[in-house]
């Protein structure tokens, strides 16, 4: 096998040191194996990290569900508070709001994530209880422009989606998921599905 490093560099770097002005056939095996040993170990910690990091990305991005989060009722940032609500507009079919809300008194901007992924509702049985449906399944991958909302002091701006969700019967608590510097999932209500 070649030897992985520069045997001239090693030997300058060596005469540098006063006892150690030879370099001996020995000398160069014991640092071949050494240096060979600590890259083999330095490998297999950085395959076993990355793996470890894959498993963790696969159980929450890939799941269809999305990762679970807290359930919030507003989320403030930049002077600026996000609010979610729902309604009930057809048999299956939500209208699910989010509204911006300046809470200074001068100009503040808020920029989430937009596109096809800026409303991810979720359909839970009751707000403690467990997932019924969720938008994280409708798309594939995200499309990632920035919606910003400008707003001057003490002003407002709405956007609404509508959606199908495939939700049996019965009262249904309703959240939506938004991304700032994170996942955050906004209380929308309880509505009744028929």
């Amino acid at each position: 096998d070649a030897f992985p490093f520069d045997i001239e560099a090693i030997y300058t770097v060596n005469l540098t040191r006063p006892a150690a002005r030879v370099v001996t056939l020995p000398t160069l095996c014991a640092l071949y194996v050494r240096t060979h040993r600590e890259q083999r170990m330095r490998r297999t910690t950085v395959h076993t990290t990355f793996a470890l990091l894959a498993g963790i990305a696969a159980a929450a991005c890939d799941s269809l569900t999305g990762p679970e989060t807290e359930v919030i009722n507003a989320y403030r940032a930049n002077g600026i508070a996000l609010t979610a609500s729902v309604r009930i507009l057809t048999e299956g079919r939500l209208e699910v709001t989010l509204t911006a809300t300046n809470e200074t008194d001068f100009r503040a901007q808020l920029g989430i994530l937009g596109g096809n992924c800026m409303f991810r509702p979720r359909v839970y049985a009751n707000r403690d209880g467990r997932l019924l449906w969720s938008a994280f399944d409708l798309f594939d991958a995200c499309q990632e422009p920035i919606r910003l909302f400008d707003l001057e002091g003490g002003a407002s701006e709405s956007e609404s989606r509508t959606l199908d969700a495939d939700v049996s019967g019965g009262d249904r608590f309703v959240t939506l998921t938004i991304e700032h510097l994170e996942l955050v999932e906004l209380a929308a209500g309880t509505v009744a599905f028929r």
